[in-house]
């Protein structure tokens, strides 16, 4: 079977409204080349059961204010007949949003930053940014994008996912 070589997905900032803040948020697939991407903005809906218990539900993050908590979920497919390797996918962050400290994972994944929009990744705990005139840890506010590498291959059909919490500013 021959393998799709993929370089990078770079998605646009999705779900942001002139004021940027998520409003209308509903899915909306980006397909580059054999990856269909998927973004999906939600937020968690807390609630009581009839037995008493409380029970945490995603729903769609059609309204949201500041200081409230959306969950990003980027889903990528491999929609060709070949396995695609090399898989990466950059996501920006809003700059109306603030990245939640170790909120980013995807099974199969590795996950880096970037705080100078996307010119260089590397882990959150490795990145610096200059305040004041001196270099300092980047954190977590700092943060202009999430970048997803699949360390495998992706099969045809096959499917990814990684999911990140920000704050809305």
């Amino acid at each position: 079977m021959n393998k799709l070589r993929i370089a990078m997905i770079s998605l646009a900032a999705l779900f942001t409204s002139a004021n940027g803040f998520a409003q209308d948020a509903t899915e909306a697939p980006a397909q580059r080349g054999f990856i269909e991407v998927k973004t999906v903005v939600e937020k968690e809906q807390r609630s009581v059961n009839e037995a008493g218990d409380e029970v945490v539900q995603l729903v769609t993050a059609e309204k949201v204010l500041p200081g409230d908590v959306v969950i990003y979920t980027v889903t990528f497919t491999n929609i060709s007949d070949e396995v695609a390797d090399n898989v990466v996918i950059t996501n920006p962050i809003s700059e109306n949003l603030e990245y939640v400290a170790d909120s980013a994972f995807s099974p199969g994944v590795d996950v880096t930053f970037s705080v100078d929009n996307g010119q260089q990744f590397d882990a959150l705990e490795s990145l610096q940014v200059e305040r004041d005139g001196q270099r300092v840890a980047a954190a977590p506010s700092d943060l202009t994008h999430i970048r997803w590498r699949m360390r495998g291959e992706l099969a045809p059909g096959a499917q990814g996912f990684g999911r990140f919490r920000a704050r809305v500013e």
